[in-house]
């Protein structure tokens, strides 16, 4: 499987990865307005579409136990070393799994 993300703008601050809920929140389009703020504060901003989501390749409820993998796999990809975890419905959980499990590479979470 195959993750995708949108870039809002690589700024010097800390890194944001913002991640989508299930069902009427699947749709990325809805942080557009937040994420612009953030990138025009500064941040490096990343909106990633978890598999089957969006670009993203995969199946789609795959994230809700691999998540945490994804994201690290993407920061990786990045050579993103640390990062703020934002994430709302479901991807609210897997910030706070991906903050539990990884807190070396948590900046800190946004629900």
């Amino acid at each position: 499987m195959k993750a995708s993300a949108e870039d809002f703008g690589c700024k010097p601050k800390n890194t944001i990865i913002a991640m989508h809920g299930d069902g009427a929140t699947s749709d990325n389009r809805g942080w557009i307005p937040i994420l612009k703020n953030f990138a025009e504060s500064g941040y490096t901003i990343y909106s990633l579409s978890m598999p089957g989501y969006g670009k993203s390749t995969g199946d789609r409820y795959s994230f809700r136990n691999a998540g945490t993998q994804v994201i690290i796999e993407f920061m990786s990809a990045l050579n993103i070393q640390r990062t703020v975890i934002m994430g709302r419905s479901v991807g609210g959980r897997t910030s706070i799994e991906f903050a539990a499990h990884h807190p070396d590479k948590t900046v800190g979470v946004i629900l």
